[in-house]
């Protein structure tokens, strides 16, 4: 790091070129470019994917559109959890 820690552990918030100068970044770039440029270009970094379960598998022609990449049950268990919580929230103003 290379600021005084009254500035850098300030909750204040920087990005690109200002954070790399800081030394709070290691690079400026996608995971790929940044991991090709140190160990070269033998990297390979493999697609993660959630796991699918019968309530999980893709829905065909419908692609990103869906919660979660398309995923059905995990992307509607988020939404109502997200939607519970909202209310439940709001409800504690009387709202």
């Amino acid at each position: 790091l290379s600021g005084e820690d009254e500035m850098l552990f300030s909750g204040e918030f920087w990005a690109g070129a200002q954070a790399l100068s800081l030394g709070l970044a290691d690079g400026i770039g996608d995971l790929r470019e940044i991991l090709q440029g140190r160990h070269g270009r033998a990297v390979r970094t493999p697609l993660i994917t959630a796991p699918g379960g019968w309530l999980g598998r893709r829905v065909p022609g419908v692609g990103s559109a869906l919660p979660a990449g398309g995923a059905v049950g995990a992307g509607l268990a988020q939404g109502l959890a997200g939607v519970a919580e909202e209310r439940a929230l709001w409800a504690r103003y009387g709202l």
